[in-house]
Parts: C-alpha cells; sequence; structure tokens
C-alpha cells in the first residue's frame, strides 16, 4: 500500500511545521483528516523521519546560495543548544523545573544546526537531565561526507568525556562559542 503524495506532504506540514492535522485538514482542500491520521500512524515511523530529513539535509547542501555561507568548503561548522519548553500535556519526559517553568512541566528541545542553515539532527528530553551526552547523539546523525567538522556549543555541554567522544567522531568539539 502507497499513500497519496498530497497526504505525505500535508503530514510532513502538520507535523513539521507544528500545525497539527486537524488544524492542516480543516484548512486544505481535498484533505480528510482521518486519512491523513491513518497517512501518519502507518507511514511516518523515526526511521522514515530521519532518513527524510538526512535527504533534505543532503539538498541543501546541493544548493548555490546554502553554500554561500561556508567560510571553508573543506570544514563544515555546526553549532547545538537546548531550548526549555512547557508541555501542556502528559508527557514521558516532562518533569517539573521551578526555575523554568514554574509549577508545570516542560521538556528540553535540543537541536543542531550547520553553518548551511541545515537543522540536521532534533531530540527531545527530560528538562533534568545534562545536555552534554546529547551532543554525541547529533554528531552521530550528521550526514556530513569526509569533511573535517568544527562543533560548537556552550558550557552546559561540556565535559571532557565529550571532548574525547567528539574527538573520536572526527569532530572538534569548540566551548563557548557558537556560529
Amino acid at each position: 500500500m502507497k499513500p497519496r503524495e498530497d497526504m505525505l506532504m500535508a503530514g510532513l506540514i502538520g507535523k513539521g511545521c507544528n500545525i497539527g492535522l486537524g488544524k492542516l485538514a480543516s484548512i486544505s482542500e481535498g484533505i480528510s483528516e482521518h486519512r491523513l491520521h491513518n497517512t501518519v500512524n502507518w507511514f511516518f515511523s523515526i526511521d522514515n523521519i530521519r532518513s527524510t530529513n538526512h535527504k533534505i539535509v543532503d539538498a541543501i547542501h546541493q544548493l548555490a546560495l546554502a553554500n554561500n555561507y561556508l567560510h571553508d568548503a573543506d570544514v563544515i561548522h555546526s553549532s547545538s543548544d537546548g531550548r526549555k519548553v512547557n508541555v501542556a500535556v502528559d508527557c514521558l519526559h516532562a518533569n517539573r523545573s521551578f526555575k523554568y517553568f514554574g509549577n508545570d512541566k516542560g521538556v528540553t528541545i535540543y537541536t543542531f544546526i550547520d553553518e548551511t542553515q541545515s537543522l540536521f539532527h532534533s531530540s527531545v528530553f527530560s528538562s533534568s537531565d545534562r545536555e552534554a551526552p546529547y551532543v554525541i547523539d547529533g554528531l552521530m546523525e550528521n550526514p556530513v561526507p569526509e569533511q573535517k567538522r568544527i562543533h560548537s556549543t556552550d558550557t552546559h555541554r561540556y565535559t571532557e568525556q565529550i571532548f574525547a567522544a567528539s574527538h573520536f567522531l572526527g569532530s572538534l568539539l569548540r566551548q563557548g562559542s557558537r556560529i
């Protein structure tokens, strides 16, 4: 069974732009909310989403405009940072943090971007987790071909172990600076 292309695109836009499937179906002609939910439930696995994201990043890297941002064609710079976000519904990773959310619950959304403006990895985890180990996850997901990589992050992501692991992955990790 193969889904309709318009349903796949509607699912990507609804999920990727955080519009929601119900709202997207209500503002679109020819898009049934039931069929859109079925398409997303049956065809949007984490592996499919990662594969699609890698293809989008590869396409961005082929664009002349994106490559105008490169300082050095042999070295790709990337950066990562976390953002604390309130969660209004029950969520496995959400927890209370008075510092960030008052009496509410929240999570950390941790994103990676390179200097071609490609968002190549993101993850969501508990706001009480230290962000340092998630740097390695993102560096391993970076689809950059055989290029030297320099990754910048702030001091919340610093540990000696992360510096060592990034070295073995072939990346130079910079603390305290971003692109």
